[in-house]
């Protein structure tokens, strides 16, 4: 199980340039602590959040952090061009070496889909057809398409997807029916943090089962909000904030026409990892044990927690967590 880490809110309240150096330097540090890969996720429209946007943001920490794979977790794909999301990410390859992990979702907020002009009607269409577009375009040959919203009548991206046009497409999904189409289409499925219990079994099993019949990878990316730290002071005030954070996607939207009834914001704090070292341990030794995901991403970062808490929090998981996942014999990790 592979282990990465995506920022919420990091350097809130500083102007713009001060927040993306106090940005690449968190994410400098959570390469120093063990983390393997790094993610960043999309919203447009986001108000008092301060939000960077995901591709040009991944192509500065490309230079950062080399060491880290790099992936988007999730871009709203239906709301974008897919022939530009092609090689961008294909650029974004290149500057990283390779390995970029590619994260698309349907979106769910009203306000974006009327701002960038896309009916909500014609999301899945879209989201389908630009997956299939996308990897035409990444083989790196002359490429024809003729969909319902896209048309290209011969065409080569240059340069392309390194490793011979392969990169995997990852599907964020929440409800059933988006989980099936994870696995038929997908590479893998991204697990949202608000997902848990017997709700969550229910969908590996969907996912599973339709990614062994469609012949398909059936990754499984888990997400999860995270953050260790020794005092109980700190752990009940990053509690307060992730629910404040979950809220706000409630908020927007989330999961509504979806087919459960569940509370995202009281699911994701029964699903997030919080506490001393130990306990973090035990969690993710759950996660490995009873779920088996090949990545699991630590939300961190949240509105409010700020650049030195999360600092601290990153360089305790990868003295006291990180190095134990990885075979450590206990005590030998200072």
């Amino acid at each position: 199980m592979r282990i990465g880490t995506q920022f919420s809110q990091p350097a809130v309240g500083l102007p713009p340039r001060d927040a993306i150096a106090a940005y690449t330097r968190l994410v400098q540090t959570a390469a120093r602590a063990g983390f393997e890969s790094f993610w960043a996720g999309q919203h447009f429209l986001p108000g008092d959040y301060q939000l960077f946007q995901p591709l040009p943001l991944l192509a500065r920490l490309s230079a950062a952090a080399p060491e880290l794979t790099l992936g988007t977790s999730v871009i709203l794909l239906p709301l974008l061009n897919p022939l530009d999301v092609a090689e961008q990410a294909a650029t974004i390859d290149a500057m990283a070496g390779g390995g970029f992990r590619l994260g698309v979702g349907l979106g769910y907020r009203k306000l974006e889909f009327e701002g960038s002009g896309v009916p909500r009607a014609e999301a899945d269409t879209r989201f389908e057809e630009s997956i299939a577009l996308i990897r035409r375009l990444w083989a790196g040959e002359e490429t024809s398409f003729s969909g319902v919203h896209f048309r290209l009548a011969g065409g080569r991206i240059n340069p392309s997807i390194q490793g011979n046009g392969i990169a995997p497409i990852l599907l964020g999904a929440y409800s059933e029916r988006a989980v099936e189409r994870a696995g038929r289409i997908g590479d893998g499925w991204i697990v949202p943090p608000e997902l848990v219990g017997d709700e969550l079994k229910r969908r590996l099993d969907l996912f599973r089962t339709t990614a062994a019949t469609a012949a398909r990878s059936g990754t499984i990316v888990l997400m999860r909000a995270f953050h260790v730290t020794t005092s109980h002071v700190e752990q009940r005030r990053i509690d307060e904030l992730l629910t404040t954070h979950f809220g706000q996607k409630r908020r927007w939207g989330l999961r509504k026409g979806v087919d459960d009834r569940g509370d995202p914001v009281a699911d994701a704090r029964a699903g997030a990892i919080l506490g001393d070292p130990d306990d973090c341990l035990a969690a993710i030794e759950r996660i490995k044990d009873e779920i088996a995901p090949d990545d699991l991403i630590l939300l961190m970062g949240f509105r409010g927690t700020g650049d030195a808490s999360l600092e601290a929090s990153l360089e305790l998981a990868g003295d006291g967590v990180l190095p134990y996942l990885k075979g450590a014999p206990a005590g030998t990790v200072g």
